[in-house]
């Protein structure tokens, strides 16, 4: 049984792509408002953080190279 090796760029394009944001956020202004109004208890002003908090943290890149390293490994 032989493996083909896999096209690593291609995989890699892909996980940035999904790391994009995909539409317009807060501004820093708006996020600072409200978050000093939720902070404060303002729920509504936490609904809307909510919405606009990104679904992912951004990695470092020594962490995307750890993911990467470790991708490599489950290949072999």
């Amino acid at each position: 049984m032989t493996r083909t090796m896999p096209n690593f760029q291609d995989r890699i394009s892909k996980l940035e792509q999904r790391q994009r944001p995909s539409g317009p956020g807060l501004s820093y202004e708006r996020r600072k408002l409200l978050t000093d109004r939720a902070v404060t208890g303002d729920l509504e002003a936490l609904e809307e953080l909510n919405l606009h908090r990104q679904r992912t943290a951004p990695a470092i890149p020594q962490q995307r190279a750890a993911a990467l390293a470790a991708g490599l490994r489950a290949d072999l």
